[in-house]
């Protein structure tokens, strides 16, 4: 049931019964709402949660508006949507949050992220960094990310550094 539904989620539907973020919640109740712009995450941890949800949908306009407004949104939004359209997105895991919460300004939200891409199956570990803005909106602000093959016997590991908004799940280069 899992793996069919983030098959429909990658597809464009989602079935009722689940987000592509993990929560355990429904779509409609979890980052519906963020995605089509009717409310606003108020963690740092919902905010990535809807970014990896709207890469799973290639929801990229969504992605374009949580970029920090100094990052260079379009360019990133654009490398992203790419990106997105060639993978295959298959499972969240949060690994850890720091600060972030309703009363914070600044957060830290690690998490592991499983794709397919090109008939290899990766993991994108990432520490990503968020503050609020000028509004009090929650916003992706950089990255410190590597990539890593899933076992297969053979090790393959690729390291990137993505700073000053590098774009959260950034494409391989």
């Amino acid at each position: 049931m899992i793996a069919s539904a983030r098959n429909r989620a990658r597809k464009g539907t989602i079935p009722v019964n689940t987000c592509p973020c993990g929560s355990g919640r429904t779509y409609e109740t979890c980052c519906e709402p963020y995605i089509a712009g009717a409310a606003w995450p108020p963690t740092a941890q919902t905010l990535m949660r809807a970014r990896y949800t709207a890469y799973a949908l290639g929801k990229i306009d969504y992605l374009g508006s949580t970029f920090a407004p100094s990052s260079g949104a379009a360019a990133h939004a654009k490398t992203a949507g790419e990106w997105a359209a060639k993978a295959k997105f298959n499972d969240l895991k949060v690994v850890s949050a720091s600060k972030g919460g309703s009363d914070d300004n600044m957060g830290t939200v690690e998490f592991l992220a499983t794709y397919e891409q090109d008939g290899q199956t990766w993991e994108h570990h990432e520490v990503s960094e968020f503050a609020r803005d000028g509004q009090g909106h929650w916003r992706y602000i950089a990255g410190d990310s590597h990539r890593h093959a899933r076992w297969t016997g053979t090790c393959h590991t690729e390291v990137r550094k993505s700073m000053v908004a590098g774009g959260g799940l950034e494409p391989p280069t």
